[in-house]
């Protein structure tokens, strides 16, 4: 139980960072620094909060795993839609922004916030393909 576990909170860990590089690359690469230092939430900050979320999830998901593993499926859904008021509180400052470059911090959350939710649910997928 703890190496799945290990495995996948790594899988998280790796697939977070990797991304995260990736992301900060292709604003060096594009120029888009001094666009990312205008925003309100850097992408440091919401790399780090979705990280810490997914990490709950699936930190929260082995243990329904070891109780019923026939509600891990509906637990996982459950935790996401608790997630969501939580993000949509960092995007509702977002939104109400009215500079110049709202619009491309309004996406640069989107792709975040769906990039974390396609590794949860890729963890979540593992976590239900490992039955004891």
């Amino acid at each position: 139980m703890k190496k799945e576990l290990f495995q996948s909170v790594s899988l998280l860990f790796l697939c977070s960072i990797c991304c995260f590089i990736l992301h900060k690359l292709v604003f060096y690469i594009c120029n888009y620094v001094p666009i990312e230092n205008q925003f309100q939430y850097s992408i440091v900050t919401l790399y780090s909060f979705f990280f810490c979320c997914a990490l709950l999830i699936t930190v929260l998901l082995f243990f329904i795993k070891r109780r019923e593993i026939n509600n891990v499926g509906n637990s996982f859904m459950f935790l996401t839609i608790l997630q969501m008021p939580f993000a949509y509180f960092l995007l509702y400052s977002i939104l109400k922004t009215s500079s110049k470059h709202a619009s491309f911090e309004k996406i640069n959350f989107f792709v975040i916030f769906l990039l974390f939710l396609a590794i949860e649910t890729l963890v979540s997928i593992r976590i239900l393909n490992n039955k004891q």
